[in-house]
């Protein structure tokens, strides 16, 4: 059995996958199993209730800050982990095995480059004085609900070396 890429490269397969299923009422399950359903730009997982909610804030910030000029700053995104930004030496580091000490000091350094460009572009916004406090508070329960499994981890170092081969 042929499994798609997160983009859906493979959509002759899900949609047979889907046509099949449709009849079982496995629909959601099974498309989730087999890779065909995109969370969006590089989301984790599906996220649920104030979680989600505070995903989805942190992305309706960033379409605005897209929409409004761009990011502030040199730190990219990371795609999947709206709440991490990484710089060339950020994203350097992901290149080798970290100890459990440097994996949190790195990730520390990007969730503080995050921080510092997320109320920059805020104030650009001129949102209720509100959002800043309400955009932190999501950033560090997200941080710590995606943050706990060696898993995304590895996903998350992944990502970040592909910020790294973007920058060569």
């Amino acid at each position: 059995m042929r499994k798609s890429n997160a983009k859906g490269a493979s959509g002759n397969f899900c949609i047979t996958l889907l046509g099949l299923l449709e009849r079982a009422s496995l629909t959601g399950v099974a498309l989730l199993a087999a890779g065909c359903i995109n969370f969006g730009e590089g989301r984790l997982a599906a996220r649920v209730g104030a979680i989600a909610q505070c995903a989805d804030s942190l992305d309706a910030v960033d379409r605005q800050v897209d929409a409004s000029g761009g990011p502030i700053g040199h730190a990219r995104r990371v795609p999947g982990f709206p709440y991490l930004r990484a710089d060339r030496e950020l994203a350097r580091q992901a290149l080798r095995p970290l100890t459990d000490a440097q994996y949190e000091h790195w990730v520390g350094a990007m969730a503080t480059r995050d921080r510092e460009a997320r109320l920059a572009e805020l104030s650009r916004l001129q949102v209720d004085r509100t959002v800043p406090i309400e955009q932190m508070e999501c950033a560090e329960r997200l941080r710590a609900a995606d943050l706990g499994s060696p898993r995304t981890r590895t996903l998350l170092q992944d990502r970040v070396k592909a910020i790294h081969e973007a920058w060569q």
